[in-house]
């Protein structure tokens, strides 16, 4: 491994990436790529979730309780050995969120927020119809119309005073309608280098989806 590719690696190295957004948005595809070419450990929450269950249905993705103990159960997960880290999950609700950011300050993380957003639902609904015959996957179990609307009807975006002061971390929203970053910032506790690294792989993944 070259230099230039340990240092990136390195500049990960104690990052938390929370992956946020709607059903069938696109999440999954961009956190296993990202996973994949920065190295870092890759967390479903789905599947922590599925695990909690013996004989696991869509109408579990409707019981908010056995979200919740989802989502407390793969934050559970989360300890420095094994950062750097994204966990895949729809984090709709901001005291969920919350409670990634006490983690991550126990950690003395850094956290990336990546919100994929498919702004043209239509296709949307269409992503969701095509993967009902897809092979059996965690991820996917949950992509049905009613759990989008459920997620969709109780979708919390991120307020402006949401991230503790004193947890670094970046913001980046994406849509995957139009394959493009609509927006991007970062504290000033965190690395603008690495911001800027990030921003050019997610470029080069929406321009590999553009391709398609």
């Amino acid at each position: 491994m070259e230099r230039s590719e340990r240092d990136e690696l390195n500049s990960f190295a104690s990052t938390i990436f929370l992956m946020m957004g709607r059903t069938a948005a696109g999440k999954t595809s961009l956190a296993k790529y990202v996973s994949r070419i920065h190295e870092l450990t890759y967390i479903s929450e789905s599947a922590v979730k599925m695990s909690l269950v013996t004989e696991y249905s869509n109408k579990n993705s409707l019981d908010e309780h056995l979200r919740d103990r989802g989502y407390r159960k793969a934050i559970g997960l989360i300890c420095e050995e094994r950062l750097p880290l994204v966990i895949d999950a729809s984090f709709h609700k901001a005291f969920r969120r919350k409670w990634l950011y006490r983690r991550a300050k126990a950690l003395k993380s850094h956290v990336v927020i990546l919100y994929v957003l498919c702004s043209n639902t239509k296709m949307t609904f269409e992503r969701i119809a095509q993967r009902q015959s897809m092979t059996y996957r965690a991820e996917t179990l949950g992509n049905t119309e009613d759990i989008y609307h459920h997620v969709h009807s109780g979708f919390e975006e991120l307020s402006n005073d949401e991230i503790p002061a004193d947890v670094p971390a970046a913001y980046i929203k994406v849509d995957t309608a139009a394959n493009k970053i609509l927006y991007h910032c970062c504290t000033c506790q965190f690395s603008a280098q690495v911001h800027e690294r990030l921003l050019t792989a997610i470029n080069a993944y929406l321009s590999l989806r553009s391709a398609d």
